[in-house]
């Protein structure tokens, strides 16, 4: 999640979705999954869908993304 500037000055929160990696405002994601201790957020039902199948892909060592749930073991 980061604060972005939108073009007429204000600010709004903004996530990038882990399937697709579209910057989505927060005020309009379309669908939201928890795994493993972590919130993501998606811009459809088609991509949380892709990672509902296989979230091991989608997580990890991609940037901005949380750390891969064998991290530290």
């Amino acid at each position: 999640m980061r604060l972005v500037r939108t073009r007429d000055e204000n600010l709004r929160m903004e996530v990038t979705d882990p399937v697709c990696g579209g910057r989505i405002p927060l005020e309009i994601v379309r669908a939201h999954e928890e795994f493993a201790g972590w919130s993501y957020f998606f811009c459809s039902a088609e991509c949380a869908k892709c990672f509902r199948e296989n979230p091991d892909a989608y997580v990890g060592d991609r940037p901005g993304g949380p750390p891969s749930v064998d991290a530290g073991r």
